[in-house]
């Protein structure tokens, strides 16, 4: 009798713990690199949305490409 009185809870237990979010939610997104050649290069960041916690997200316009490869010659 005592197991079936435990079996709701653990079922209960069981479903809370699988739907759970686990995730990770970071103020800015992550630095982007790329490889050329065995040689890596940051990218510059460009418009983007991102989620700041779980209940709001921000997002950043910048110039376009072209303006921005101007602005930041290497």
């Amino acid at each position: 009798m005592k197991k079936l009185m435990y079996t709701p809870i653990i079922f209960f237990v069981l479903i809370t713990a699988a739907c759970s979010n686990n995730e990770v939610i970071e103020s800015e997104p992550p630095i982007a690199l790329i490889e050329i050649n065995n040689k890596q290069y940051e990218t510059i960041l460009g418009s983007y949305c991102w989620k700041t916690s779980k209940s709001s997200n921000i997002c950043v316009d910048t110039a376009g490409p072209v303006e921005m490869g101007r602005r930041n010659t290497y």
